[in-house]
């Protein structure tokens, strides 16, 4: 939707797209690119709350940390999106991973030290990430002509089922290897993995194709305004929605494989590893979703919704670990349809930020989640609280459905307004 105050943005004129051969070559970079950062990023993510706990870091003082890491985060994304658009994706996502993989690779030597270095390593790292996050998927999407639709959502396809298996390679890994090398040498060697990764997008990878002129006479605000159409607003809704189911999963997994299922903890690794394949094969399936049908995903909310309500209500170890498979791929199934309908519906100019506004939509919802869950929790205990979540879930998806009626019937008002 254009603003009655703003000139929308026009479409400059870009190199030529990528033939058969160059888009097929993208494809499989991103896809090799989305695997192998989600390996490292996933083994920090297993293991540096082992290290910070053991070295007398209070578990309040790591959750400020992370809030203001969350915060930070939010607040980087959208400029990042905007920067990368306007200076090139290759280059804001070089520059991301580099500072990424260098906040992991000082990480073992400064986090001892004080909480102050600690605050310092995470929110470098925070910055690293969102620079990086979305950048070289819209500079492979951009690069693929916007009449090939198929091989469009194909791309998106093979980068969220190529970081599943990643992470499933890094949860491997972690279960693997951990012990013999230790964990602060695990996040070193993942740092510099990251590291290695920024020369090959530098040096390995074509720049944007997009021409940059006319986004320099626009600001972040006024292309935002431009870029947004009526057709977002139900994407956006269930972006969020799936965020926060999501973070609740991630919430509650490790309590219920312990209680339910009476595994040990050194089970989880193994528990990770069945769910990240799991959610591979999630996005594997949105291959069957059909564009501009969001009945699928309405479904998929549904069946999370009552997931939650049957975890709530049984208490039993199948039970558990067959709901925990049925959120994994029900989720990546929505994430990944999602993500499929709104590149298509992204101009080619603001690609990245209109990508990091989804972004960081996604990880506002899930703070907010975590934060009403904790306290649900705390308040009603697990059980009830994961049926309020399913309640919920159930609530998201009529929401999504009124949210989908709402801005069809907005846009047909505005196309007669102007006929």
């Amino acid at each position: 939707m254009v603003s009655s105050h703003t000139a929308p943005i026009p479409r400059t004129p870009s190199t030529p797209h990528a033939s058969g051969d160059e888009g097929a070559a993208m494809i499989a970079r991103q896809g090799a690119l989305s695997m192998l950062v989600a390996l490292p990023d996933f083994v920090f993510g297993a293991v540096y709350m082992t290290v910070l706990l053991g070295d007398g870091f209070s578990p309040a003082l790591i959750g400020v940390a992370m809030m203001c890491s969350t915060l930070l985060s939010t607040i980087v994304e959208i400029p990042s999106g905007d920067l990368g658009d306007r200076f090139g994706q290759r280059r804001i996502a070089t520059l991301g991973l580099a500072i990424w993989g260098l906040s992991l690779i000082v990480f073992p030597a400064l986090h001892r030290d004080s909480p102050w270095l600690l605050f310092a390593v995470l929110l470098v790292w925070t910055v690293g990430q969102a620079l990086y996050s979305g950048a070289p998927l819209a500079l492979t999407v951009n690069a693929i002509a916007r009449n090939h639709v198929k091989r469009r959502g194909l791309a998106i396809r093979v980068s969220m089922i190529a970081k599943w298996v990643g992470a499933a390679a890094g949860a491997a890994v972690s279960l693997v290897l951990l012990r013999p090398i230790g964990e602060t040498r695990a996040i070193a060697a993942s740092g510099a993995l990251l590291v290695i990764l920024a020369f090959w997008l530098r040096f390995g990878w074509p720049e944007s194709r997009v021409s940059s002129t006319a986004l320099q006479q626009h600001g972040m605000l006024s292309r935002l305004r431009s870029s947004w159409s009526c057709s977002l607003w139900p994407l956006l809704t269930v972006t969020a929605e799936t965020s926060m189911l999501l973070s609740v999963m991630l919430f509650v997994w490790q309590p219920l494989v312990a209680d339910d299922a009476h595994l040990p903890a050194s089970a989880n690794g193994v528990v990770l590893l069945a769910m990240t394949a799991i959610a591979a094969a999630g996005a594997w399936l949105a291959r069957f979703h059909r564009e501009r049908r969001l009945w699928d995903v309405v479904a998929a909310l549904l069946f999370v919704g009552m997931t939650f309500v049957t975890m709530g209500l049984l208490h039993d170890p199948i039970v558990t670990y067959l709901a925990l498979g049925m959120l994994e791929i029900s989720t990546s199934y929505i994430a990944t349809a999602i993500g499929t309908e709104y590149h298509m519906v992204f101009p080619d100019e603001s690609r990245n930020l209109l990508s990091s506004v989804f972004s960081a939509a996604a990880g506002v919802a899930m703070g907010l989640s975590d934060f009403g869950f904790g306290l649900v929790w705390d308040s009603l205990g697990m059980n009830r609280a994961l049926i309020v979540a399913g309640c919920c879930g159930l609530a998201f998806a009529l929401i999504a459905v009124a949210t989908s009626s709402w801005t069809r019937n907005l846009a047909q008002r505005h196309e007669h307004m102007h006929t």
